[in-house]
C-alpha cells in the first residue's frame, strides 16, 4: 500500500521513499506547505495527523461557504479561503492545533464506517476557522467573490451588447 487518501493510511517505506526523491530534487512538495523534511522522515504519523486535521478544516469550510448561497461567487471564496486557511493553520496557536487534532484522533480511535463529523466537530472545526482567519482574510475572500461575480456580470452585458 502506498497513500490512501480517504483514510490517510501509508506504507512507512513508502512515505520515506517519496521524501528521499523529493529531498533529491530539492522539492519539498509532500502535499503541505511548510513541513519540514526532517520532521517528515522522522515522525510520518505526526505528518498523517496534519494532514487529516487540514482536510478536516477544508471539508468543513467548503460546507460552511455553500451555505452561504453566493452563486457564483461559491468557488471563489471557497479557493481563497483555502488558501488562507492552509496558511494560518501552519501558525495557529497551539491550543488550536491540539482541538484540531484531538479531533482526528478521536476518528482514528473509531471504525472508518461509524466515524462521521458531528455538529460538535462542525462547530469546533468553525470555531477554529474563526480564530485563525484575520479581518483582513475575511475582506480577501469576500472580494474574491465579488470579483467572480462582477466578472459573471459583465460578460453578461458584454453578452447582451452583441446580441
Amino acid at each position: 500500500m502506498q497513500f490512501d487518501i480517504e483514510t490517510f493510511t501509508y506504507d512507512e517505506d513508502w512515505l520515506r521513499s517519496m521524501a528521499q526523491i523529493e529531498a533529491s530534487c530539492d522539492e519539498i512538495g509532500a502535499g503541505v506547505d511548510g513541513v519540514a523534511l526532517g520532521a517528515l522522515i522522522e515522525h510520518p504519523a505526526d505528518y498523517s495527523r496534519v494532514v487529516a486535521a487540514q482536510m478536516l478544516v477544508l471539508r468543513v469550510w467548503q460546507a460552511w461557504v455553500s451555505e452561504w448561497t453566493l452563486g457564483v461567487g461559491t468557488q471563489s471564496a471557497q479557493l481563497k479561503g483555502r488558501q488562507l486557511l492552509l496558511e494560518r493553520l501552519k501558525t495557529a496557536e497551539s491550543s488550536l492545533q491540539k482541538r484540531l487534532l484531538s479531533i482526528v484522533d478521536e476518528k482514528y480511535g473509531q471504525a472508518q464506517d461509524e466515524w462521521q463529523l458531528t455538529e460538535v466537530h462542525q462547530q469546533a472545526i468553525r470555531q477554529t476557522i474563526e480564530s485563525v482567519l484575520t479581518p483582513d482574510d475575511w475582506n480577501e475572500i469576500a472580494k474574491s467573490a465579488c470579483d467572480r461575480i462582477h466578472t459573471q456580470v459583465i460578460a453578461h452585458q458584454t453578452e447582451a451588447l452583441s446580441a
